[in-house]
């Protein structure tokens, strides 16, 4: 629990953060899930290179189309390794967005929106592609409560700015930013915004102390 903030807008991250089951687990194990049927009969090949190739693109550095690329020029595929690495960049957005749809939002956090959204002009500032994630909110039935979505093309940092600058608030510190990454807070801190860090299982933060504050579901953010 934290503190009850006083802010103008709410900038929210997406995967694992709005997309969170009751058990600590969200989008970002359904990605994973799903990058093993992409690639079919070469995983194997991949599967050991590709936490690093993950890393090394993750936080908005850089896009599936990188990753996926990346990935198969360590398969040494000798075909058009632009068109195929679009083309699996495809495959992986049908799955993941059938992943999600399958899984769907918690009914206590979708009515935590639509009140959050008649206070506040809310954002989604994420490192999935602008297109595929205004595809993933539509199909959830919860773009609009957003007023603007930002995706990885503008990094992380950058769309915090842009959602300063949509309400024209004057100081940074009015404007909360809630993630589950370290880039996240990394991306509040650099801007200046306050952030609240949300616990999963894959970062552990429930068991691991941080310096910011820290809740388990963004329902129990305090607004």
């Amino acid at each position: 629990m934290h503190e009850k903030m006083k802010v103008t807008a709410v900038v929210f991250d997406f995967d694992n953060v709005i997309l969170l089951g009751k058990d600590g687990t969200g989008s970002e194990e359904i990605k994973d899930a799903v990058w093993p049927r992409v690639f079919g009969a070469n995983w194997e090949q991949v599967k050991n290179e590709f936490p690093a190739i993950l890393k090394k693109w993750s936080g908005g550095k850089g896009s599936r189309f990188e990753i996926v690329r990346d990935a198969l020029t360590h398969l040494w595929f000798r075909g058009d390794l632009e068109r195929e690495a679009q083309k699996l960049c495809v495959d992986f957005n049908l799955l993941v967005q059938e992943g999600i749809v399958e899984m769907g939002v918690l009914p206590e956090t979708r009515a935590f929106l639509e009140k959050l959204s008649k206070r506040f002009p809310l954002f989604i500032n994420s490192a999935t592609p602008t297109e595929a994630m205004n595809e993933t909110l539509e199909k959830l039935d919860i773009r609009h409560f957003f007023r603007e979505v930002y995706g990885q093309e503008g990094g992380k940092t950058e769309s915090l700015r842009r959602a300063i600058k949509t309400v024209e608030e004057t100081d940074p510190q009015n404007i909360l930013f809630v993630g589950d990454a370290i880039t996240d807070y990394e991306a509040a801190k650099a801007v200046g915004t306050r952030f609240v860090g949300v616990a999963t299982k894959r970062n552990q933060w429930k068991e691991r102390p941080q310096t910011f504050p820290v809740v388990t579901a963004v329902i129990e953010l305090q607004l």
